[in-house]
């Protein structure tokens, strides 16, 4: 796709960021049901240091096919300013989820504390659906300018 953007082809921005809402979409909802389970506290855990496994790939990766200035220019404009929000949003909303997995056992008010934790997935799901802008509009206005560099 980096040719792609050199050569001027256009990428449909609208299915880009519904691909990237869906994707935001699925996470959230996997870690909802995760956080609702019997083993939502090691399963979150392991969702967790799967996504930090795919982040660090994916940075390498961009390292290892560019030069480390490109692969930095390349990395600030595409994957830092969505990420700044997105993995703490996300990391919060695990540690809710391990959190319910405890109050699920000691209290009996189970429906309040699952619509509580629910409310909770929903703002942190309205968050991740802003860092989709921000990584389809802001991120490509970034890239654009840093393109020629890369």
């Amino acid at each position: 796709s980096i040719s792609l953007i050199k050569e001027h082809a256009t990428i449909s921005k609208l299915e880009a960021l519904k691909n990237s809402m869906i994707n935001n979409i699925f996470i959230v909802f996997v870690i909802w049901i995760f956080g609702i389970s019997l083993l939502g506290k090691h399963l979150l855990r392991l969702f967790i240091i799967v996504l930090g496994i795919c982040f660090g790939l994916t940075l390498s990766s961009i390292t290892y096919c560019f030069s480390f200035t490109q692969a930095i220019l390349f990395i600030i404009s595409t994957m830092l300013l969505q990420n700044i929000i997105k993995i703490p949003a996300l990391a919060f909303l695990c540690s809710q989820g391990s959190k319910i997995d405890k109050e699920l056992k000691l209290y009996h008010n189970t429906i309040a504390i699952i619509a509580k934790y629910s409310i909770i997935c929903l703002i942190v799901l309205t968050i991740l659906l802003i860092c989709s802008f921000i990584e389809i509009y802001v991120s490509e206005f970034f890239l654009l300018k840093v393109i020629k560099y890369i």
